[in-house]
């Protein structure tokens, strides 16, 4: 059977600094795509530059479409759109992929050609303690030893052309959670397979002012894609059972009530940072103390990241909710 044809769409805006390490990783690969397509959703900078500029570009067909202001899911469709491949292999600009990545995912494809998609495993892209422990709050691995895997990624996924036909495209209208309906769709009427090996690397925000913008972002469209549920609600949850002890204890006196809250914030905040870094014990053969670190690390970015969460919510009440076309909080 020949080798299937395959178009890798990237989505790119204000990468013109950064957009070099993924053109030198696509490069490197050692199949290389037939064809690559970059949708420039309104960079105000030399991001089309760059890449045209680039070894890539003289080596490959490469498109780059400017499209103006918008997300990532209207970005991707209009790369599908333009891509002329049998499969389309989906990435992002700023996730380090290996020379194996493209190679893997199209072996799989061939290996399993009942499949409508390939989900290739990935990692946290982690150079500092604060991505570390961002990557362990966003994502957690199943199973067991050398076999544990993440899940599924859009930014390490090859998909079929006709699957796309039948499940595509994205939402347009959201910042965040586009792709997790995707999935959601394409994991309901398609055949997915994983393919072996962490050969994509996604870096989380790497500085906390940073770590607080994207959760706000993407507290307030996940609620607008209609995944308060999935969000929100536990959260809330949690902070009714911390509310009500601190009511319970303000019954004895009100100095206890406000002392009590805290040390069951506390303690809850400590609880969600232990269940974090046991889920993501597959895979991870540090000792107690580092996990202890971690544990320590994780206790104040998790009440950053639910106060973000919080101002994420307000934001949609407050821009979206009158409006919300089928998301919102049921």
């Amino acid at each position: 059977m020949p080798p299937p044809r395959v178009s890798v769409v990237i989505p790119v805006r204000d990468e013109a600094a950064t957009i070099a390490r993924t053109l030198d990783d696509l490069l490197g690969q050692s199949r290389l795509p037939d064809q690559i397509v970059f949708v420039d959703a309104g960079s105000r900078d030399a991001t089309a530059a760059v890449i045209a500029a680039h070894a890539l570009a003289r080596t490959l067909p490469v498109r780059v479409l400017r499209v103006g202001a918008a997300y990532p899911g209207r970005a991707r469709n209009l790369g599908v759109a333009a891509s002329d491949g049998e499969w389309v292999a989906f990435t992002d600009a700023g996730v380090r992929l290996s020379p194996a990545w493209l190679e893997t995912l199209a072996a799989a494809a061939l290996a399993h050609p009942e499949a409508d998609a390939i989900a290739g495993d990935w990692d946290v892209d982690a150079p500092s303690a604060l991505t570390r422990c961002l990557g362990l709050l966003s994502t957690s691995r199943s199973g067991h030893g050398r076999n544990a895997m993440r899940e599924p990624a859009i930014f390490s996924m090859l998909l079929r052309r006709t699957a796309w036909d039948r499940v595509g495209p994205f939402r347009e209208d959201l910042r965040s959670a586009e792709d997790l309906l995707f999935l959601s769709r394409l994991h309901a009427n398609g055949r997915v397979f994983r393919a072996p090996g962490c050969h994509a690397r996604w870096r989380p925000p790497d500085t906390m002012r940073g770590a607080w913008r994207r959760f706000r972002t993407y507290a307030r469209h996940n609620v607008r894609a209609g995944r308060f549920r999935d969000w929100q609600a536990p959260l809330l949850r949690r902070y009714a059972v911390v509310a009500a002890g601190a009511v319970a204890l303000a019954w004895w006196t009100p100095l206890a009530g406000v002392l009590g809250g805290v040390v069951l914030w506390i303690l809850l905040l400590i609880a969600r940072a232990a269940k974090t870094v046991y889920d993501n014990r597959a895979g991870d053969r540090a000792g107690l103390m580092p996990r202890a670190a971690d544990v320590a690390r994780l206790v104040p970015l998790v009440a950053l990241l639910d106060a973000a969460t919080a101002a994420g919510t307000l934001d949609w009440l407050v821009h979206d909710a009158a409006r919300s076309p089928g998301g919102g909080l049921y």
